[in-house]
């Protein structure tokens, strides 16, 4: 038997201590509710920790301490909460690794693999855009290992490398520690990688803080919401008239306009945006929509009041004129054309006896050719 043999044949195994039981049974959550309250009440505990409103956290980690068998002030120490996500600290998995009794103390095989060129995904200066971009590094690398107690045998955790780093986009994020402190970072992450492979009842599924701090930058990259650029039912009502009959298509009073305005910006409407609802509601009663009619798409008070405003509004339009001067004008319920200075609403085309072409007012009365 060699010495390596007969030293692992010798180390019993630690004896689990008794810890506290949180969820086991109502008399032992009571008793971490006990505890809890005179852990956060220690200035020695993490700010997490600290304060009666913060009696929650200090029974998960009381928790945490009894399937880890360590200690609960440890624990809190060593249990860091990054953007709402628990985490462990580096050193605490290789601790607990090393009285964890099932292994030798963890170790390390570093290697120089010399210079390389790594090439990374990263995020462009356009929204959702990504590129490519190498970077030159010295590729090291680093396993770490154990003796398993049980067996005898050597166990091997994953092999990490600075060219994993790079390309992984750990080594490029701000303030990296990948750059300044390497070898470090590369034993850290190593014997996080073992752990969770040969120990994951420790580790109980949650990252290191370096891994958390390390996760690539997330970013939306979501499509902005299109503005609306269909037109109005009474946009399409008016400018639907034949230009040569000056004959307006039929409107279906049922039928309720859409919106001028496109709802899917925030905060408060625009003068823009009031201005062109109210339009909207003058061409709707042009047309023939009744006021009750208001679009429901609106979804702001100040838009649908606009729309009713400019449908109550009392409509005062100049006389239409042609190239001579004289006005002329149409009838709006039969679009017929009427004769020079009758009343009618002012959208009209007339024949131009000047010079025999198509004389027209616009919806807003003002003549056109």
């Amino acid at each position: 038997m060699s010495e390596t043999e007969k030293a692992v044949a010798t180390v019993e195994p630690q004896a689990s201590t008794q810890a506290l039981s949180v969820f086991d049974s109502a008399a032992g959550f009571d008793l971490a509710q006990r505890m809890a309250r005179a852990l956060v009440t220690s200035d020695m505990v993490p700010a997490a920790y600290r304060g009666e409103d913060k009696i929650g956290n200090a029974i998960i980690a009381l928790d945490m301490a009894k399937r880890t068998d360590s200690n609960p002030v440890m624990v809190m120490q060593n249990l860091h909460i990054i953007e709402g996500r628990p985490s462990w600290s580096s050193q605490f998995i290789i601790a607990a690794l090393n009285s964890c009794g099932m292994f030798s103390p963890l170790r390390f095989t570093m290697a120089d693999e010399g210079e390389k060129e790594v090439s990374f995904q990263t995020w462009g200066d356009k929204k959702g855009e990504r590129v490519t971009k190498t970077q030159k590094i010295r590729n090291k690398t680093c396993t770490a290992y154990a003796i398993e107690k049980a067996t005898g045998e050597r166990l091997d955790g994953p092999t990490v490398s600075m060219e994993m780093a790079v390309a992984e986009g750990w080594y490029a994020k701000n303030g990296s520690k990948w750059q300044t402190m390497p070898d470090l970072m590369l034993r850290y992450r190593a014997a996080a990688f073992f752990g969770r492979l040969y120990a994951p009842q420790i580790l109980m599924g949650m990252q290191t803080d370096d891994e958390v701090r390390d996760v690539a930058e997330m970013r939306d990259i979501t499509a902005a919401p299109e503005v609306a650029t269909a037109r109005t039912a009474t946009d399409t009502a008016v400018n639907s008239a034949d230009p040569i009959t000056s004959k307006l298509t039929e409107s279906k009073p049922d039928e309720k306009p859409a919106p001028a305005v496109a709802q899917a910006g925030r905060g408060r409407p625009t003068k823009a945006d009031t201005d062109a609802a109210e339009a909207d509601g003058q061409k709707a009663k042009r047309s023939g929509v009744p006021r009750e009619a208001v679009p429901d798409a609106f979804g702001k008070p100040s838009l649908k009041a606009a729309w009713e405003s400019g449908w109550d509004a009392e409509e005062k339009r100049p006389a239409a004129t042609d190239k001579t001067g004289a006005p002329f004008d149409f009838d709006g319920e039969t679009g017929e054309v009427l004769e020079d200075g009758a009343a009618g609403d002012g959208a009209a085309v007339k024949q131009d006896a000047a010079d025999g072409k198509q004389v027209a007012a616009d919806d807003d009365g003002l003549g056109f050719e």
